[in-house]
């Protein structure tokens, strides 16, 4: 990793502390943002929120990754970087009762494409990324330099330029698309805990955890609270 120079993105990489980005925020985006495709671009972002999946995995969801149950919307994620095939459950219904408005819109956006489509066929970037040379220090003190040859597709180059337009009436200074990734992760932590944390992200190492185990403001309130009674 290059460079951070992002205020938003370098405060929980290096502080662990991360501004959470509730139900309201995303509906308040949804409000405010146009798009040519505005259908597809509400479906991604509620789905990128919702699901904290990595954008190379809901850059390649189609319709033949959905199925609907009595109460859930169920989504095959596709696996990357060595993650654990996982299936999310996003909830049919509010605590009402009523039907719920972000994940209905998801359900009737895909159901309207071919089985194979790609659900965000206007955001996969057709970019491709060359082979890339890392730096090694060695036990002695001497560096050495290792060319990796392997040329692959980025599917996420748009949306790290449309990512910071779309969420900027929430962070003006911008947000890369792995912010919301972080931010589910550590609601899950919060709400259902380490296990079931690791299980809804495919992580297969208990470390893993430890990337996406940031605080909140209201969680640095509480554990502070704490210490004092």
């Amino acid at each position: 990793m290059g460079k951070v120079t992002n205020e938003y993105y370098k405060a929980f990489l290096d502080g662990y502390l991360i501004t959470e980005i509730t139900r309201q925020d995303i509906l308040k985006v949804l409000q405010e943002m146009q798009h040519k495709h505005q259908e597809q671009a509400e479906t991604l972002i509620i789905l990128a929120w919702a699901t904290g999946a990595r954008p190379n995995e809901y850059l390649r969801l189609t319709p033949d990754n959905f199925s609907r149950s009595t109460d859930f919307l169920e989504i095959k994620m596709p696996s990357s970087k060595g993650s654990s095939k996982r299936t999310v459950s996003l909830p049919r219904f509010t605590k009402t009762g009523a039907v719920d408005p972000l994940t209905e819109k998801v359900f009737l956006y895909q159901r309207k494409l071919f089985p194979k489509q790609y659900l965000f066929w206007f955001f996969r970037s057709e970019a491709k990324r060359n082979g890339v040379t890392k730096k090694y220090t060695r036990k002695d003190g001497t560096v050495v330099e290792k060319h990796y040859d392997k040329t692959y597709d980025e599917l996420s180059s748009k949306l790290r330029y449309y990512f910071p337009k779309w969420f900027d009436i929430l962070f003006p200074k911008g947000v890369p698309p792995y912010y919301l990734r972080h931010n589910r992760a550590t609601k899950v932590l919060e709400k259902a805990g380490r296990e079931a944390t690791i299980e809804t992200f495919g992580w297969k190492k208990e470390e893993t955890l430890k990337k996406y185990a940031h605080k909140t403001k209201k969680m640095r309130k509480k554990i502070s609270k704490a210490l004092m009674e």
